[in-house]
């Protein structure tokens, strides 16, 4: 009976000792085996020790058990859950790692290449240009010829407009009463016909809305403006029940869309010396493209208001006057749309009977303005106007030399994307296209080279288009 009660007393003993603090987990591995066996496998630290008494397991405190249990047992509450040597827990060695983090990072995102591309229309063509920003020179790289049936003689006058998206070039033509929608190619830059569309009156302005939804087309000799839906193919289409056209005052010479693209204004010219010119206006839904409400933004006068910017940051609004010989500028009240007169500069030293202004821009950061002078006697005083800008109030200050001389009849002009050069064409002959450069301190521009062509300019676009290219 005594042998018995010794047997089960050590039995209970070890069972107890298996839970006890005083094991902890250790890898069983054979002399000269470096091979880890089972993580179940166990030594006691004190195996040469003698087993506790039945009184030592009674006094044994349970509650204590689990703050004892040794790191590395099953059910371990240790502070510490790193593995040892900084690893990961996962077997993987330091180099193993970093390759695996590198190839759960994001991959290297392509870089973006801007292209700078430059459209003239002439009379019968559209020329297609690529400009070396560093430089400001041009290269010719191709010449589309339009479908107007054009006698190189007709000299007719052409307005571009490019799609939102920059995937289409609008191409309207005075004369012959058409628009024709051209795909720009988005590896280089080359045209080539989508689409003709017959107007039941003559185009004299383009203008593409914010939305890139419709096309709004201005005509001096039908005193209309008409919004023109733009489809799925990029092409304009006719509202034949007439509910996105309305008549204008004396000679609407062109139209755009006000900042919030919620309103339009158009300049009316009138005739010179009949004083029937002004500003006008009227409500524009960027959804529907219906035009309604024809309110008068100026009284008339013989200004003949004729191109018009807003300022980019400012809430400014400017006006070339045409037989002023002038730039106005206005503060623009968008929630009634009003406009009040802030002033005007002569864009010569003292107005002339014999000059007319023809275009106005601004550079993208609104720091500098350039207005085009046409001498219509031909006498050598076709220039180009340069103001500064006050960065309050968008008042005009004329800069140093006022004026630079340019090609013949300078009618229309553009500024780069990077506001870097300016690019005037003259439409009289010799037909040329003058480069500027401009100056990003004062403003002031610099002839940098002409360009000869074989027909009358009379708009130029500038398109950026930007491509991805895998990084290196």
């Amino acid at each position: 009976m005594l042998k018995r009660l010794t047997f089960l007393l050590i039995i209970v003993t070890h069972i107890s000792c298996f839970d006890s603090s005083e094991y902890v987990a250790v890898k069983k591995v054979a002399p000269g085996d470096d091979a880890v066996q089972s993580s179940n496998d166990f030594v006691s630290e004190s195996e040469n020790e003698p087993s506790m008494t039945e009184g030592e397991i009674e006094q044994k405190d349970p509650q204590n058990t689990e703050q004892d249990t040794p790191q590395g047992l099953p059910g371990s509450m240790s502070e510490s859950n790193d593995p040892p040597d900084g690893g990961d827990g996962d077997g993987l060695s330091g180099d193993e790692q970093e390759k695996e983090q590198d190839e759960e990072q994001d991959p290297v995102p392509p870089e973006l290449i801007s292209t700078y591309f430059m459209y003239v229309a002439a009379n019968d063509r559209v020329y297609h240009y690529e400009l070396a920003h560093e430089t400001g020179t041009v290269s010719q790289k191709s010449v589309f010829m339009l479908n107007n049936n054009a006698n190189p003689d007709s000299n007719f006058n052409l307005q571009l407009a490019v799609a939102k998206e920059k995937q289409y070039l609008y191409v309207g033509t005075a004369g012959t009463n058409i628009i024709q929608t051209l795909a720009i190619n988005q590896d280089d830059g080359s045209l080539s016909l989508v689409g003709t569309l017959d107007l039941p009156f003559r185009p004299v302005y383009l203008h593409v809305d914010d939305s890139g939804s419709f096309l709004i087309v201005s005509s001096y000799a039908n005193n209309k403006v008409e919004v023109l839906p733009i489809a799925d193919d990029g092409q304009p289409t006719l509202d034949t029940q007439n509910n996105r056209e309305l008549s204008t005052g004396n000679r609407a010479h062109s139209v755009i869309t006000s900042p919030n693209n919620d309103y339009i204004i158009f300049p009316n010219t009138g005739g010179q010396g009949d004083g029937d010119s002004k500003l006008q206006g009227a409500d524009f839904d960027p959804i529907t493209g219906m035009i309604t409400g024809l309110k008068d933004l100026t009284t008339s006068n013989g200004d003949g208001p004729r191109h018009i910017r807003f300022h980019p940051t400012l809430s400014v609004f400017y006006a070339v006057n045409e037989y002023a010989d002038s730039v106005s500028w206005y503060s623009w009240d968008a929630t009634g749309h009003n406009l009040i007169e802030g002033g005007s500069r002569l864009t010569l030293p003292a107005s002339s009977q014999d000059n007319t202004c023809a275009d106005i821009h601004l550079t993208s950061d609104g720091r500098f303005l350039y207005a085009s002078n046409r001498d219509i006697r031909n006498r050598g005083n076709h220039s180009i106007a340069m103001f500064a800008v006050d960065p309050q109030n968008g008042s005009l200050t004329p800069i140093e030399g006022e004026r630079v001389a340019s090609v013949g009849k300078p009618r229309e002009f553009a500024i780069d994307p990077l506001d870097k050069y300016l690019f005037v064409l003259g439409r009289d002959q010799p037909y040329r296209i003058q480069s500027f450069s401009i100056n990003q301190g004062n403003g002031q521009l610099d002839l940098i080279q002409a360009y000869d062509l074989e027909a009358s300019p009379t708009w130029v676009e500038f398109v950026e288009l930007v491509k991805e290219v895998p990084k290196i």
